[in-house]
């Protein structure tokens, strides 16, 4: 019997045979006769889904931040003060890349291997980050004068930081001691987030 699969299936078959084969190979040498092989798909599926292999590879990239800002999200949901909120938001975020090391490799250092696109793509999901960590402290309500609001760009400051954090271990083949930026990254944010307020 004929196996159906659907579009969606299809495009993330395709997905995946990109993050296959830019981890075995890098993104240069990836040609989209690879990623139809690791697909088990051919190239006339892969141009019904993307006009290109950099149009794969911005995709992946999109649906990973997506994944990776709900497992954030539902952290986030499941404490119920802003200290629990921080701990369990990093935590999940860290773990969720080193269990995915190969994909999370691709999205950290090879995206920008697609030019101008794949700096466009990365800065909106840092803005959306960003976005996630000024939610995290909306609902924080401070009377001391001395408490600051976390502006846009504090925000933008605190994801750049973990994230090169997270380069630097990625670099150095030491994903499998992730969590050791986990206190120092916490310690980032809650020294941050102690004393601001998110602005509305």
């Amino acid at each position: 019997m004929t196996e159906q699969v659907s579009e969606t299936e299809y495009r993330s078959r395709l997905m995946d045979g990109m993050a296959a084969a830019v981890a075995e190979k890098g993104y240069a040498e990836t040609t989209i006769a690879d990623i139809v092989r690791l697909a088990r798909v051919s190239k006339r599926t892969f141009y019904e889904h993307f006009a290109s292999k950099e149009d794969c590879l911005l995709a992946l990239y999109t649906a990973a931040t997506d994944q990776l800002i709900e497992v954030i999200r539902q952290a986030i949901e499941s404490a119920h003060d802003m200290h629990s909120r921080v701990r369990c938001a990093h935590r999940a975020y860290l773990q969720r890349i080193k269990a995915h090391p190969l994909l999370m490799r691709t999205l950290f250092i090879e995206i920008l291997a697609a030019g101008s696109r794949g700096l466009q793509v990365r800065r909106a999901a840092n803005q959306r980050f960003a976005d996630l960590l000024r939610a995290t402290g909306a609902d924080q309500h401070y009377d001391s004068p001395q408490k600051r609001q976390i502006t846009p760009a504090l925000a933008m400051a605190i994801v750049g930081g973990i994230n090169e954090l997270i380069l630097q271990a990625m670099e150095s083949d030491q994903i499998d001691q992730l969590l050791l930026i986990e206190e120092p990254a916490t310690a980032l944010l809650e020294a941050v987030l102690a004393r601001t307020v998110a602005e509305d």
